[in-house]
């Protein structure tokens, strides 16, 4: 298993569905970039990424699956496709699908009483917002490609933190240890032991740096 977190957007920031959006298109389980570059070829079992927006700052949360001898290759995959996201222009198609997609995803929660409350609760504490679920989709369907554009144009995966999961690949880097359960998407790792980070800094980035770091950890501790 591996793990990436890139610095994203908050809850109360406009951009925060654009972000949803873009996480969508490059992420999407069957259907995004991460799936074709790995999971469609059998590199992977599994690639995704999500945007999880916080309190004051958000995360692109990214993981993957896959074999230990394959884990380095798949890394390295997964972070160029990440990369090339950043140095090629969005695609508006792939953009409409995802807008459809996170609609669609919207509309069908609401149509419960748990989804209806749970999207209520979020939006009031989050924001101070009554959700409409029909205003939301509207929004996501309002949603340009440009705001996508802009968000990659901030080149938010040149700051990442990486992390693996049942490897015994060798970390460099700046490293630290702590328990997995309950951070890196427990879904997928939550898993006994300890997990390697590696933090991967870009000249003249250090302040983003900083506060990347410090979100994911008071994230954690907050948990």
């Amino acid at each position: 298993y591996g793990a990436m977190l890139a610095p994203g957007v908050g809850h109360d920031d406009p951009r925060r569905i654009a972000a949803a959006l873009l996480a969508q298109v490059l992420g999407e389980p069957g259907h995004g970039a991460l799936h074709w570059a790995l999971v469609d070829p059998g590199l992977a079992d599994q690639a995704g990424l999500h945007h999880e927006p916080g309190e004051g700052f958000g995360t692109f949360v990214g993981w993957f699956e896959t074999s230990l001898r394959r884990e380095e290759e798949v890394r390295d995959r997964f972070l160029a496709v990440l990369a090339d996201a950043q140095a090629a222009p969005l695609d508006a198609d792939a953009w409409l699908r995802a807008q459809r997609t996170l609609a669609t995803d919207l509309a069908l929660q609401a149509e419960t009483p748990i989804g209806r409350l749970m999207a209520l609760g979020d939006a009031w504490i989050e924001r101070g917002e009554l959700d409409d679920p029909a205003e939301t989709v509207a929004r996501v369907l309002a949603t340009p490609v440009e705001e996508g554009r802009a968000l990659l144009e901030a080149r938010p995966f040149d700051i990442q933190v990486t992390g693996n999961l049942g490897g015994a690949a060798e970390i460099v880097g700046v490293v630290v240890a702590f328990d997995p359960v309950g951070f890196f998407r427990p879904r997928l790792f939550h898993l006994p032991g300890r997990v390697g980070v590696q933090v991967r800094q870009v000249p003249g980035h250090d302040k983003r740096m900083r506060e990347c770091c410090a979100g994911f950890h008071a994230a954690r501790h907050a948990d």
